[in-house]
This record gives C-alpha cells, structure tokens and sequence, in this order.
C-alpha cells in the first residue's frame, strides 16, 4: 500500500463518528490478537506484525478519541493491550538497562499511538477521579510487563488520592527504576505529585525506600544517581536531616562529576 492510501485512510477514520471508530479500533486491535494467537506466544516478529495492524490509525486520532471518552477508549483497548503484554515474550528490560518510554514501547513491540492515547484516557480518567481509574490500575499491575508498569506510574501521578498512589509504590519497589537515567521517568511524577499530600506513616516508609534504593544497573560510577534523583522530587519540607544531608553530598558528588569531565 502506497503513502497515499494511509494517509487517505488515517483521514476517513479521523472523520467517523466516536461509536464507528472505536468499533473499528477494537476489530483491527482484535484481529492483531488473533495473529499473535496464531503464530503462538514466543513469535516476536509474529507480535511485532499483529501489533503494528492498527497502522490507518494516526496519533491524533487516537488521541482524539481517547479525550472525547476516555472511559469508553479505556474499555475499548485496556482488556486488549493486557492480552498482547501478556503474550509478549520479552516483558523486561528494566534490570539490564536504562529505557525511556519510547523506547520501552519500541522495545517491547508495542503499537505506539494506541499505547500512548491509553495512557492519556487512564490519565484522564485518574484526574477527573473516576471510579474506574482504580480498577484499571489493579488490573495493569497484575501483567508482569515494563509498559504496564509505565502506564499504572503515569496514571497514578494523575489520581487525587494521595494516600493510594504512594501506597502502591511502598509495595512496588520495583517500579522505582522504571525509566533510570531519563528525564522525568514515570515514578519522579508520582513522588513529586503526592509525597507533601501522603501521611506522615506511608512518608516515612517512602523515604526509607528511597534511601535504600540502588538498582543492579548502577555501576560504580553511577552508584546513587538513581536515589540522588527520586530524593529531588520528594517533598522538601517533610523530609528528614538524614534525607537532606544524603541529597546534598549526592549532589555534590554528580555536580563534581560533571564539572570533572572531559568535555567532548
């Protein structure tokens, strides 16, 4: 198919009504299940081509569509992209290295532009304080997948409840390297968003986390860049002289190394 045959189908399906498009969502994100289940789970480039099926749709249409009802997009594609990160054979990346988002999703063979506007629905819904944000986030976490994690981290940095976001990071420690080494990976946002709003106990235990943090990817050189990161997003009047006086000399030493180094 030639250029101008998708970009005259990226345009017939900008202009379908909401009912018709996430009708027609849902049956090309089906079909692409159906040729996973058909090539069988350990067939990555069987994944990669069921996953990249939905190509007609483009990024702002989808997002489009997931501004307009987010609930109903979440609906439409959440059960479907859990059925495909479940059949991923390679769900993890973190521990061997550092990957931002994009490349998370490019990683993991993951259809980019429907993965990103179901994280701005989940996100949308989460800021509005919808019920269903939170039974989206139960089932996101229960797929053993980086880019689950990712989006659970992206819509809890969203959610009015304080309380339950950190919650979930104290009993997903594993979350915290998510994105090591890049601006803003998902779990700064979550801290930065409800670490002054959280209770003084789940406060406590976060700093605690933080402070013992030291993912296996760090080498010697980069020991305590990740905890010298998450220690600047959390809130600065509740932390404590331990805290503080770790954020200074971790300071001190990265600004030390970056004024050491050659420049190129």
């Amino acid at each position: 198919m030639v250029i101008e045959d998708i970009e005259r189908e990226h345009d017939r399906r900008a202009s379908l009504d909401a009912d018709e498009a996430l009708g027609l969502l849902a049956d090309d994100l089906d079909a692409g299940l159906r040729r996973v289940e058909k090539r069988g789970v350990g067939d990555a480039d069987g994944l990669l081509r069921a996953v990249m099926r939905p190509r007609f749709w483009s990024g702002p249409t989808l997002s489009s569509l997931a501004a307009r009802d987010p609930e109903r997009f979440s609906g439409a594609v959440l059960d479907r992209f859990v059925r495909l990160a479940n059949a991923d054979p390679e769900p993890r990346f973190r521990d061997e290295a550092a990957r931002d988002v994009r490349e998370s999703i490019i990683a993991h063979r993951l259809n980019g532009p429907v993965y990103s506007a179901l994280g701005e629905a989940l996100f949308s819904l989460a800021w509005s304080e919808a019920a269903a944000y939170a039974d989206h986030v139960a089932q996101l976490a229960e797929v053993d997948h980086d880019a689950s994690d990712e989006l659970v981290c992206r819509t809890l940095a969203a959610t009015q409840d304080s309380e339950a976001a950190i919650g979930w990071l104290l009993h997903r420690t594993e979350w915290y390297w998510l994105g090591w080494g890049h601006d803003r990976w998902p779990v700064m946002d979550v801290i930065a968003m409800h670490s002054g709003r959280c209770s003084d106990g789940h406060f406590i235990r976060l700093e605690d986390a933080i402070l013992t943090f030291s993912p296996a990817l760090e080498n010697d050189d980069c020991r305590g860049f990740g905890q010298y990161e998450l220690l600047t997003v959390l809130d600065r009047e509740r932390m404590s002289a331990d805290a503080r006086t770790q954020l200074m000399e971790l300071h001190h030493r990265f600004v030390q190394q970056v004024i050491e180094s050659p420049k190129s």
